[in-house]
């Protein structure tokens, strides 16, 4: 796990093993360093990071450190979370399958057993509308 200096502090009071990648202040200063959001961002371009959990917290104001890495992760392809309830759902997921459960994907309709369109009526999974 790799984790600002905020986030590294609650790692820690958790137990969590973590290295600190990330120690700016709310504005990058100087991205060409190697140390703080450069470090970070070398990381996500060179494939080592394979999910971003970074909730905004003063909008999206691009010389902010928190927008740059969603964004960058966001053009590398690596997921990323912007809610902790988000990462909760995620986690517990991956519990229940590292606990043998197993998952099926549908739809929202099919999930509420709802129409797919306002006028049609639902239609068992599996079945083509």
């Amino acid at each position: 796990i790799l984790a600002t200096t905020e986030t590294a502090r609650e790692l820690r009071k958790k137990g969590i093993d973590h290295r600190v990648v990330v120690t700016t202040g709310d504005r990058v200063r100087d991205a060409r360093s190697k140390d703080g959001l450069a470090q970070a961002l070398d990381l996500i371009r060179d494939g080592q990071v394979q999910l971003v959990i970074n909730t905004p917290t003063r909008g999206r104001i691009p010389e902010r450190a928190g927008f740059i890495m969603r964004r960058t992760a966001t053009e590398y392809g690596v997921p990323c979370l912007t809610s902790l309830d988000t990462a909760a759902a995620l986690l517990d997921v991956l519990r229940a399958r590292k606990d043998g459960a197993r998952s099926t994907c549908c739809c929202l309709q099919e999930y509420l057993n709802l129409p797919r369109t306002l006028t049609e009526d639902a239609q068992p999974s599996g079945q083509s509308v």
